[in-house]
């Protein structure tokens, strides 16, 4: 049947007499998408579910609470840690009776679960497998029974979703290693290594993903990326292999909308693989403008790993090639409005970190005026009907017009961005007027809570002193009562402290501004220790040095 969205799944389970157990396995393996499934899925059916995860723990690449602290589990239940070695006994005797000596089971259960499994597997087949490798070697060993398994193998760790169709597979496979597959090799390996690969189907197709993400990491380390190394070594060269396949379908007269893998994920690869891959998916548009979407989608991933990495500057020309392609695409398809203010917001966003302040005016304008829009009237369902992603972005729109709460704080954000190029230019009642306007937007929680550390910076530009010190206690409350939940928001309230005492000393309040920066020096002292909070702590020491 069709695939559904989260909260239809959510709703469901609600509707339950007795609570069902869930089990998940392997979330961590669902790469990029493990935190969106834990916070929009796991947690709300733990609602109305007894669910449990297998996972191991995850990091954001771009910082943050690792996946189970997102998860949030009643209990944890440590597998690494555990004394599991009686289990592992009772699972080698279960599998290998008494064909083995009693030696040969001692020593399989003292290994850690996932290798006595394969070498378990092993003994079974051949007789021959040595209890004392280590899971590389043994992971090696399998390898070593068919000669292509490594570089087939390899390849389908580059793959999305439920995995790579065979052509796609053979295509990648092939870009990687240099040589040439035929469906007999795949064969092999399915036949002598199936019990590592997954089959899966997806748009009708059979799709392949291996079985664990341990076996992923042996073939293809993961990768971490730097500023010096943005996009992970062999993404450029998987995104144009398949690009090279898309090309040959479509000038074969294949529709490139036909449901399947490239459709889906094509895009994602050369956003992953970074700018100069983008080269491929323009020739593809000038041969259809209905993978212009692709192109933008593909340009604003790219932008955001160089934004994060520190690299800025080399975001903007993707991001302004992002917007050229969402504002043209708007008018006939109402669903990229969203994306053409995220994107207009981010590029007024890098325009003024790279002091280009004039430059920045311009996108930033009209992000506003675009999430105005939205918070006017959120895309219909209808609407979303037309887009091809819509399984991917359900979570993010509503079927009902009028005040968004979503992206009304969207707008207030902007709203903020707005006020702080035109005060950078010296605009200040622009400025003042525009951060008002960011407050009016919304009326709770974080984005409320920036925005009037924005009002209240504003004041003090323009004089207004005792306003400023009232915005800044609105801002510090809000901050504290968003702490008092989500340990996150202590940085934020350490930098509203600052400016509340900053604001305090300008109107003369000495012993308030001596009261208030001790506040803050308490809270820094926390912060310290967190590695996540230092870029946050150095600025508010600098500040309070001031003070």
């Amino acid at each position: 049947g069709p695939r559904r969205g989260a909260a239809e799944l959510v709703g469901v389970v609600s509707t339950l007499t007795t609570p069902p157990v869930l089990v998940v396995d392997g979330l961590d393996e669902a790469r990029g998408e493990s935190f969106s499934i834990a916070t929009s899925l796991l947690t709300k059916l733990a609602n109305y579910a007894v669910v449990i995860v297998s996972t191991r723990q995850a990091h954001r690449v771009a910082g943050g609470a690792p996946l189970l602290t997102e998860l949030s589990p009643v209990e944890v239940l440590d597998l690494d840690e555990a004394d599991n070695e009686a289990d592992v006994r009772e699972y080698v005797v279960a599998r290998l009776g008494s064909r083995v000596p009693q030696s040969t089971v001692d020593e399989l259960a003292a290994l850690p679960f996932l290798t006595a499994w394969m070498i378990t597997d092993q003994v079974l087949a051949d007789g021959g497998a040595d209890v004392k490798l280590s899971l590389d070697a043994a992971f090696d060993r399998e390898l070593a029974k068919v000669p292509s398994a490594r570089a087939l193998l390899t390849a389908l760790t580059w793959s999305y979703g439920a995995g790579f169709p065979e052509e796609e597979w053979r295509a990648v496979a092939e870009a990687l290693s240099g040589e040439q597959f035929t469906r007999d090799d795949i064969t092999a390996v399915l036949t002598e290594l199936g019990r590592h690969i997954v089959q899966d189907g997806e748009e009708g197709t059979a799709v392949f993903k291996l079985t664990h993400q341990t076996f992923a990491d042996h073939l293809r380390p993961p990768f971490a990326p730097s500023r010096d190394t943005v996009f992970a070594p062999g993404a450029e060269t998987v995104a144009c292999a398949l690009i090279r396949l898309y090309r040959q379908r479509m000038e074969a007269g294949v529709p490139p909308n036909v449901p399947g893998y490239l459709w889906k994920y094509a895009w994602r690869h050369c956003g992953h693989a970074g700018v100069e891959a983008l080269d491929g998916l323009r020739e593809l548009a000038s041969m259809n403008r209905m993978l212009l979407p692709d192109i933008a989608l593909a340009a604003t991933t790219a932008a955001s790993e160089l934004t994060h990495w520190g690299r800025g500057d080399e975001a903007i020309p993707p991001l302004e090639e992002a917007a050229e392609h969402f504002r043209a695409l708007v008018p006939d398809i109402r669903m990229y409005l969203a994306d053409l203010a995220h994107v207009l917001n981010r590029l007024g966003q890098r325009f003024r970190e790279a002091g280009r302040l004039q430059q920045a005016v311009a996108p930033a304008e009209e992000a506003v005026v675009r999430y105005r829009e939205l918070a006017a009237h959120t895309p219909t369902t209808a609407e979303n009907l037309t887009h091809k992603r819509l399984a991917q972005r359900i979570a993010k729109t509503t079927t009902h017009g009028g005040d968004n709460p979503t992206y009304a704080a969207h707008l207030s954000g902007a709203l903020v961005d707005l006020s702080e190029v035109y005060a950078m230019l010296g605009r200040r009642h622009e400025a003042l007027s525009t951060a008002r306007d960011a407050v009016a937007a919304v009326d709770s929680d974080a984005p409320l809570a920036r925005a009037m550390t924005c009002l209240a910076a504003r004041c003090g530009e323009t004089g207004r002193r005792y306003e400023a010190m009232q915005r800044s206690k609105q801002a510090v409350e809000l901050y504290y009562a968003l702490a008092q939940t989500n340990p996150v928001f202590l940085a934020d309230l350490v930098a509203a402290l600052v400016e509340l005492s900053r604001d305090h000393l300008m109107l003369g309040r000495l012993s308030e501004a001596a009261r208030t920066t001790q506040q803050a020096a308490e809270i820094s002292g926390t912060l310290g220790r967190h590695a996540a909070f230092r870029p946050q702590l150095a600025d508010a020491a600098l500040s309070l040095s001031v003070a």
